[in-house]
Protein backbone atom coordinates (compact mmCIF):
# COMPACT_ATOMS: atom_id res chain seq x y z
CA UNK A 1 0.00 0.00 0.00
CA UNK A 2 2.32 2.37 0.96
CA UNK A 3 4.68 1.85 -2.18
CA UNK A 4 2.57 2.51 -4.93
CA UNK A 5 -1.12 4.36 -3.30
CA UNK A 6 -2.29 5.57 -6.61
CA UNK A 7 -2.26 2.34 -8.21
CA UNK A 8 -3.71 0.50 -5.54
CA UNK A 9 -6.45 2.85 -4.92
CA UNK A 10 -7.97 2.32 -8.97
CA UNK A 11 -10.91 0.80 -8.63
CA UNK A 12 -10.25 -2.13 -10.51
CA UNK A 13 -6.71 -3.31 -8.45
CA UNK A 14 -8.66 -1.95 -5.23
CA UNK A 15 -11.38 -4.52 -5.68
CA UNK A 16 -9.58 -7.13 -6.42
CA UNK A 17 -7.15 -6.59 -3.17
CA UNK A 18 -10.64 -6.02 -1.23
CA UNK A 19 -11.69 -9.33 -2.13
CA UNK A 20 -9.06 -11.15 -1.55
CA UNK A 21 -8.53 -9.73 1.96
CA UNK A 22 -12.07 -10.81 1.97
CA UNK A 23 -11.63 -14.40 1.17
CA UNK A 24 -8.77 -14.62 3.87
CA UNK A 25 -11.31 -14.32 6.76
CA UNK A 26 -12.59 -17.89 5.72
CA UNK A 27 -8.80 -18.79 6.99
CA UNK A 28 -8.43 -21.07 10.21
CA UNK A 29 -5.70 -18.56 11.74
CA UNK A 30 -6.31 -16.22 13.34
CA UNK A 31 -3.51 -13.74 12.10
CA UNK A 32 -4.43 -14.28 9.08
CA UNK A 33 -7.99 -12.94 9.83
CA UNK A 34 -6.97 -10.14 11.98
CA UNK A 35 -4.12 -9.05 9.42
CA UNK A 36 -6.36 -9.52 6.08
CA UNK A 37 -8.90 -7.09 8.31
CA UNK A 38 -6.04 -4.34 8.73
CA UNK A 39 -5.24 -4.23 5.47
CA UNK A 40 -9.34 -3.91 4.02
CA UNK A 41 -9.49 -0.93 6.66
CA UNK A 42 -6.25 0.48 5.61
CA UNK A 43 -7.41 0.02 1.82
CA UNK A 44 -10.54 1.13 2.31
CA UNK A 45 -9.26 4.29 3.81
CA UNK A 46 -6.35 4.99 1.52
CA UNK A 47 -8.92 4.86 -1.08
CA UNK A 48 -11.45 7.04 0.33
CA UNK A 49 -8.11 9.17 0.56
CA UNK A 50 -7.13 9.25 -2.86
CA UNK A 51 -9.75 7.49 -4.70
CA UNK A 52 -12.34 9.74 -6.62
CA UNK A 53 -14.30 12.11 -4.40
CA UNK A 54 -17.82 11.28 -3.62
CA UNK A 55 -17.14 7.33 -3.76
CA UNK A 56 -18.46 5.66 -0.26
CA UNK A 57 -15.36 3.20 -0.12
CA UNK A 58 -16.53 2.22 3.86
CA UNK A 59 -19.90 1.82 3.00
CA UNK A 60 -18.66 -0.59 0.12
CA UNK A 61 -16.25 -2.43 2.12
CA UNK A 62 -19.01 -3.24 4.83
CA UNK A 63 -21.85 -4.40 2.50
CA UNK A 64 -18.88 -6.70 0.63
CA UNK A 65 -18.10 -7.92 4.31
CA UNK A 66 -22.10 -8.23 5.17
CA UNK A 67 -22.45 -10.38 2.02
CA UNK A 68 -19.73 -12.77 2.89
CA UNK A 69 -21.44 -13.06 6.25
CA UNK A 70 -24.58 -13.78 5.14
CA UNK A 71 -23.00 -16.45 2.55
CA UNK A 72 -20.55 -17.89 5.62
CA UNK A 73 -23.32 -17.48 8.79
CA UNK A 74 -20.05 -19.14 11.11
CA UNK A 75 -17.88 -16.34 10.11
CA UNK A 76 -20.06 -13.71 12.11
CA UNK A 77 -20.12 -16.28 15.32
CA UNK A 78 -16.63 -17.24 14.52
CA UNK A 79 -14.78 -13.53 14.15
CA UNK A 80 -17.66 -11.53 14.53
CA UNK A 81 -15.96 -9.19 17.38
CA UNK A 82 -12.56 -9.64 15.83
CA UNK A 83 -13.88 -8.02 12.23
CA UNK A 84 -15.46 -5.18 14.32
CA UNK A 85 -12.33 -4.34 16.33
CA UNK A 86 -9.86 -4.54 13.36
CA UNK A 87 -11.92 -2.60 11.20
CA UNK A 88 -12.73 -0.37 13.62
CA UNK A 89 -8.96 0.45 14.65
CA UNK A 90 -7.13 0.35 11.10
CA UNK A 91 -10.01 2.97 9.68
CA UNK A 92 -9.42 5.14 13.03
CA UNK A 93 -5.86 4.81 12.37
CA UNK A 94 -6.28 6.00 9.13
CA UNK A 95 -8.41 8.85 10.23
CA UNK A 96 -12.01 7.68 9.19
CA UNK A 97 -15.16 7.89 10.97
CA UNK A 98 -15.75 5.05 12.31
CA UNK A 99 -19.55 6.14 12.96
CA UNK A 100 -20.01 5.17 8.91
CA UNK A 101 -19.25 1.90 9.70
CA UNK A 102 -21.89 0.98 12.81
CA UNK A 103 -24.60 3.36 10.58
CA UNK A 104 -23.63 0.90 7.44
CA UNK A 105 -23.96 -1.91 9.90
CA UNK A 106 -27.56 -0.33 10.93
CA UNK A 107 -29.16 0.38 7.50
CA UNK A 108 -28.05 -3.23 6.56
CA UNK A 109 -29.73 -5.08 9.26
CA UNK A 110 -32.67 -2.99 9.10
CA UNK A 111 -32.87 -4.14 5.37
Amino acid sequence: LDRCPAKVVQPEVRDRLLGAALKALLRKEDEVASTALRFAANLTAMGEQLGEEGEDLVGSMCHRLFRLMKEQPNLLARRGELIVRKICDGLVHQGVDVQRFFATAAKAINQ
